[in-house]
């Protein structure tokens, strides 16, 4: 993680490395210092979900850790999905849809 680079805010942290070859990864850390087990998993889900929809605008080969901050735990889900957004952002490829229409 030290190679990586860092970008937070005050729901998420986020570390990016690159990978030599593969999709664009995700891993989750959500201590207890957020919340309960509720809480904790409202968070990942909600994190998981973000990830799986925008994906396919991230650039290839991305390896990310976001750690949730304990403020994480007190906010509603249009909030967390606005500090992923914020985060990931500038690891998206601009020009391309984030998914197709259906």
């Amino acid at each position: 993680m030290r190679r990586g680079r860092r970008k937070g805010n005050a729901l998420f942290l986020l570390c990016v490395w690159p990978m030599p070859e593969g999709p664009s990864r995700l891993g989750l850390t959500v201590s207890r210092k957020v919340g309960k087990a509720v809480t904790r998993n409202r968070i990942k889900r909600v994190a998981r979900d973000y990830f799986r929809r925008e994906r396919l605008r991230m650039r290839p080969g991305c390896a990310c850790v976001l750690i949730a901050r304990p403020e994480a735990g007190g906010v509603d889900n249009t909030a967390l999905v606005a500090g992923l957004e914020a985060l990931f952002g500038p690891w998206f490829e601009r020009g391309r849809e984030s998914r197709q229409k259906v």
